[in-house]
């Protein structure tokens, strides 16, 4: 994959190359792809040298591993969605598809202010059912507390 990346910014030219975005997006895909394989690299080498058994007077940090690992999870997030995003160039192959994409290209305009207000009146209400609700929500979900209300809720009353 990244022989044929090269090999076609070689064979285009770096200007003519960045102009296209299915390139970019490859560009930057197959980058995080490297990215992420030294930063694993680097991650086990750092798990490899701790100690997992120190003396009880001593902390053991692992607060920096657990950074490590949550940031190695977003990166693979956000280069799963790349993944997807490269897709969409095979789906030119198949007519049907081909005519999916050519429609959603040409009404792809009238999309982004619906996705704009559909988006704004879905985090209206998540942010206000959250306000809302969150105390409440939290409030009955202990889990001590969860058993004796099922065998309330299923039990018949007397």
């Amino acid at each position: 994959m990244v022989i044929g990346e090269t090999r076609q910014l070689i064979q285009l030219g770096w200007a003519t190359y960045i102009l296209s975005v299915l390139n970019m997006i490859d560009f930057l895909n197959l980058g995080l792809f490297i990215v992420f394989y030294f930063y694993r690299f680097f991650f086990v080498t750092l798990v490899s040298l701790l100690n997992f058994r120190p003396p009880p007077d001593t902390y053991s940090e692992f607060r920096y591993m657990s950074e490590l690992t949550y940031q190695s999870q977003n990166l693979t997030a956000f280069n799963c969605v790349l993944t997807y995003m490269r897709m969409f160039t095979y789906l030119q192959f198949s007519t049907r598809l081909s005519q999916l994409t050519h429609t959603l290209t040409e009404a792809s305009e009238d999309l982004v202010g619906f996705l704009f207000m559909f988006l704004l009146v879905f985090m209206a209400y998540a942010f206000s059912f959250h306000m809302a609700f969150k105390m409440d929500v939290e409030s009955s979900n202990p889990t001590g507390f969860a058993r004796p209300l099922r065998t309330r809720l299923i039990s018949p009353r007397a």
